[in-house]
């Protein structure tokens, strides 16, 4: 399929005032759950094992030179198989080093965060996507962030974990911002308004697994201060504004580090399709410039208008317009899209 869920896969989300929140997916769960009480709320609480993996031979002597069968089974000792037990589904092959990390061992985690935030962290939204290849929780925070008494963000930390080798586990900061519910994933920028890491967390499933788990409680407790902190970024960019000049070099330097400048020793052909999409995705960040909610009291012509112009078009405007369904939630939380505006992010850091 070309979306994410797959018949095996649950969503469940908070809807306030009966509305569908986020990206309108899946179940209502009720707002104030722990990630314990909501994962088997929504058929998350299936558990996964590694089972050995073997390849089929054909040959007439083993490699002692011994005569056997002319086919055999023969173990890869290197591999295993990471299963769904549940359904049996295979979520991948992975080494013989390979640590999953069980369902309930994420809502653990997740419970830990809500602890460390005195409790008034809570659900917003979990699920799987690729049949369980990628589980989340995501978690609301209270505090929110205000660019402007008309313009605030929301947020949350994601936690994600990759099961069958797909990906590795991570947790970050993430916001919303109300005005038109584009998201800035923090933690795949990687940066905070200095440049220097943030205090998101990404690693393997190897190694001593719970030591890794250790660590990420201990900087997950961070997260409420990591969201204060990015208040002031905010406040710089909200107080630093552009000109024309620098409004176009801003553009122009996103684009090219998403999607590159034009392709050198290219066809005719393939330039100008390069150059249209060039052309259009920039007039269109240029419209929502223009448009009501980069034109809020106190926040127009500046770095965090550009900023909101590029992002709102990840979010909503890019690829099939109006499109709301899981493949663009995934990008927007995970995927392409995440990554974009985190560019975006760290070249308007770059301004102020």
């Amino acid at each position: 399929m070309a979306h994410e869920i797959t018949f095996t896969d649950r969503f469940g989300e908070v809807r306030s005032t009966g509305k569908r929140a986020w990206h309108g997916l899946g179940l209502e769960i009720a707002p104030g759950l722990t990630a314990n009480e909501a994962l088997p709320l929504i058929g998350l609480d299936w558990t996964t094992e590694l089972k050995p993996v073997y390849v089929l031979c054909d040959r007439d002597k083993d490699i002692a030179g011994n005569f056997i069968s002319s086919s055999q089974f023969v173990p890869i000792e290197s591999h295993r198989a990471h299963v769904r037990t549940d359904n049996q589904q295979v979520l991948g092959v992975v080494g013989k080093d390979y640590q999953p990390l069980q369902n309930y061992q994420l809502a653990e985690l997740a419970d830990v965060l809500v602890h460390a935030s005195d409790g008034k962290a809570t659900v917003e939204t979990a699920g799987s996507l690729r049949g369980g290849r990628r589980v989340f929780v995501l978690l609301n925070l209270p505090d929110k962030l205000r660019a402007t008494s008309e313009d605030w963000l929301e947020p949350y930390v994601l936690l994600c974990n990759g099961n069958g080798g797909t990906a590795s586990f991570l947790g970050c900061l993430v916001t919303v911002r109300v005005v038109c519910a584009n998201t800035l994933n923090l933690a795949e920028t990687g940066f905070d308004r200095r440049g220097v890491l943030s205090k998101g967390f990404r690693f393997a499933h190897v190694g001593n697994f719970q030591d890794k788990l250790n660590q990420a409680r201990t900087l997950l407790g961070l997260a409420t201060e990591e969201a204060r902190l990015f208040q002031e970024t905010i406040d710089l960019l909200v107080g630093t504004t552009l000109n024309p000049r620098q409004l176009s070099d801003y553009f122009d330097n996103v684009y090219a580090a998403c999607f590159g400048r034009d392709p050198e020793g290219a066809d005719k052909s393939t330039i100008d399709k390069f150059r249209k999409h060039r052309y259009d995705s920039q007039e269109q960040w240029y419209r929502n410039l223009e448009g009501r909610n980069q034109n809020l009291p106190g926040i127009e012509g500046t770095v965090w208008a550009a900023l909101n112009a590029v992002t709102e078009w990840n979010d909503h405007q890019r690829g099939k317009v109006g499109d709301q369904t899981d493949a663009r939630a995934h990008s927007n939380l995970l995927g392409v899209s995440a990554h974009h505006k985190a560019v975006a992010l760290q070249g308007a850091l770059r301004l102020v």
